[in-house]
């Protein structure tokens, strides 16, 4: 995980994923699971304005 620097006050928290399936598919079940919860847990999940998904393609 990766935190952004230089905000003011907010910052927004990175997780990089690789996977040859479905990512969109895979993340919902990850969050709608109970393993996501216990990871979670001591967060403050108010706290969270948003998750976004991005897709990235490794080419060099």
């Amino acid at each position: 995980m990766y935190k952004e620097v230089g905000t003011d006050g907010e910052c927004r928290i990175f997780a990089l994923v690789s996977s040859d399936g479905d990512l969109s598919v895979q993340n919902k079940e990850y969050m709608d699971s109970k393993d996501f919860v216990k990871d979670m847990a001591g967060f403050d999940m108010s706290a969270i304005k948003s998750v976004q998904e991005i897709n990235l393609d490794k080419k060099y």
